[in-house]
């Protein structure tokens, strides 16, 4: 899944830019953080639990900007955890969750609203690693997961070669946590981003 939605994106961008001049592109790196929010649900026979939670979060992005209207961006982070308690259960059962790493792989369409100032969105896959730390069963490590990411944005170019954005990504919405469990998890984010171009 995440092999497919990296192929697909990367022929949408070179499809039709395989005869374009080096000087269309612009390439550039950035640095994000914000609030996340995490989100934890698992069905039980007994009782169910789940969790909402806000966190800090961080990420390392890079891309290329094609012409005015299109990029293709990378982007790696994690963020803090959330927790909830459960004193209803019997016995009392405590949960931690946290996005070790999460790894998303963007489209980005733009639109220039004036000289210094563009709104634009993203589209594209993220790959998650959730750990959900339970009092009952200890810290469960699971495998990459991967759902469908989108978001929008307004960047604005402070100077020649630097921007600061704003941005609104939903990185993952329900995508089943472990398998046989009736788990899922979901993940957004708030992010102010600092990007420098080259």
């Amino acid at each position: 899944m995440k092999k497919a939605w990296f192929s697909f994106l990367v022929v949408c961008f070179l499809g039709g830019v395989s005869a374009a001049d080096a000087n269309d592109f612009k390439p550039y790196i950035g640095l994000g953080a914000g609030l996340f929010h995490l989100k934890y649900t698992e069905d039980r026979a007994a009782s169910n639990i789940g969790m909402n939670q806000s966190t800090w979060g961080t990420f390392l992005n890079a891309g290329v900007q094609y012409k005015k209207y299109i990029g293709l961006e990378l982007r790696g982070g994690l963020t803090g955890g959330g927790s909830a308690s459960f004193p209803a259960n019997v016995p009392p059962e405590f949960l931690k969750v946290r996005a070790d790493a999460f790894f998303s792989y963007l489209l980005k369409p733009q639109f220039p609203v004036s000289d210094q100032l563009k709104v634009y969105g993203v589209f594209g896959g993220t790959a998650v690693k959730y750990e959900a730390i339970k009092s009952s069963g200890g810290i469960q490590h699971v495998p990459w997961k991967t759902g469908v990411t989108y978001g929008l944005g307004l960047e604005y170019q402070f100077r020649l070669k630097g921007s600061l954005a704003i941005e609104w990504v939903e990185y993952l919405s329900a995508v089943q946590h472990a398998s046989g469990r009736g788990s899922e998890a979901s993940m957004r984010g708030i992010s102010f981003i600092v990007n420098k171009s080259f």
